[in-house]
């Protein structure tokens, strides 16, 4: 079981069931915590950039994680959570 001391609005697990992405509302502003999901022990993710987050998606091998927030002018941070880099993406496919 996973606690905190905000509200958890929702959790998703990644495509290959190892990790599972909690979202806390903390004082108003999502915040993204990645656990291991056998243990729910906190794994790092890479800061993502202030704003008000709006949408989270895995890509579909589980390596990126696309974060949509409601800020200009780059709303959607793509977050590689092997190499813990971060920044704008394009996460539309090709």
């Amino acid at each position: 079981m996973y606690e905190t001391t905000w509200d958890v609005v929702g959790a998703d697990y990644t495509p290959d069931d190892s990790h599972l992405l909690v979202y806390v509302n903390a004082d108003a502003r999502t915040e993204l915590v990645m656990l291991n999901a056998q243990t729910l022990q906190p794994v790092a993710l890479p800061r993502v950039p202030a704003g008000d987050i709006t949408g989270v998606d895995f890509s579909e091998d589980g390596k990126r994680l696309g974060v949509l927030r409601r800020v200009q002018p780059i709303p959607v941070v793509v977050v590689d959570r092997r190499t813990r880099r971060r920044g704008p993406g394009n996460w539309c496919r090709r």
